[in-house]
């Protein structure tokens, strides 16, 4: 089984045009498939489309792009150190004791 993106489709041939993301041109596009894929060799269905997530995808693959989320990740890391540092802990026992009121008929 291959997933490809489609391009086009035919209603009156029943057909449709694909292209594989990963096949392109020393140029950089997309090449398209030869042939058009009929509708009966079509295996599944879409359950889920976002847009512009590609656009996202193809971002984080760069050097700018892995070096935002690295960046985006540590403050993120940096952030929970911190706020956990600022939020005091309960003592062990008075945890144990609401626990032990849970438990009594």
């Amino acid at each position: 089984m291959v997933t490809h993106q489609v391009y086009e489709v035919d209603p009156v041939a029943q057909t449709i045009g694909t292209q594989g993301i990963a096949n392109k041109n020393a140029d950089g596009t997309i090449v398209h498939d030869a042939e058009q894929t009929p509708f009966s060799r079509v295996i599944g269905v879409v359950s889920l489309c976002v847009p512009y997530l590609g656009f996202v995808n193809a971002y984080c693959t760069t050097m700018p792009g892995l070096l935002v989320v690295v960046a985006v990740l540590a403050l993120l890391a940096a952030a929970s150190i911190v706020l956990d540092r600022m939020v005091p802990d309960e003592p062990a026992d008075k945890h144990a004791r609401a626990h032990a009121r849970e438990r009594r008929p």
